[in-house]
């Protein structure tokens, strides 16, 4: 479980660096261009899950929705507090995703003789946690995972 954990995050990850590497190769167009490239590559990836992957075997008729029971776990406090953790986490590097552009965006403005290539930077960079966190699911199969 932890290897594929591994690689879904990791997938999300290089998913959210991959815009970043669009506009490094189409650095001459506007962003719109951007947009709608990815845009339109997240509805061919959602078309080919529906089209060519099956349910799996163990897939059950969904219950009926219960708005809720969503607020009912966080009467829980162990469940509050990891559920408070993550979320923060998340704050966390999602502003650090938001921010590397301008970061050196604004390094470029102080050294003029710096140029570097901001978008394709940021790929790199962000794309290398999705690496890590599939080298983490992998690391996984060997380290068994704590209880």
């Amino acid at each position: 479980m932890g290897k594929w954990l591994g690689f879904l995050v990791g997938a999300l990850v290089l998913g959210t660096a991959f815009p970043h590497l669009l506009k490094s190769i189409t650095a001459q167009l506007p962003w719109q261009y951007v947009a709608l490239a990815t845009s339109g590559l997240a509805v061919l990836g959602g078309l080919a899950m529906l089209l060519l992957v099956p349910d799996g075997p163990y897939r059950r008729t969904g219950q009926r929705l219960q708005l809720t029971t969503f607020l009912s776990g966080f009467r829980l406090p162990r469940f509050r507090a990891a559920a408070f953790g993550y979320f923060g986490h998340m704050w966390e590097l999602y502003t650090f995703w938001a921010f590397l552009p301008l970061m050196l965006t604004t390094y470029n403005s102080a050294h003029p003789n710096a140029n570097l290539p901001v978008s394709f930077l940021s790929f790199l960079l962000i794309g290398a946690g999705g690496l890590a966190c599939m080298g983490s699911g992998l690391l996984s199969r060997i380290i068994a995972p704590a209880r």
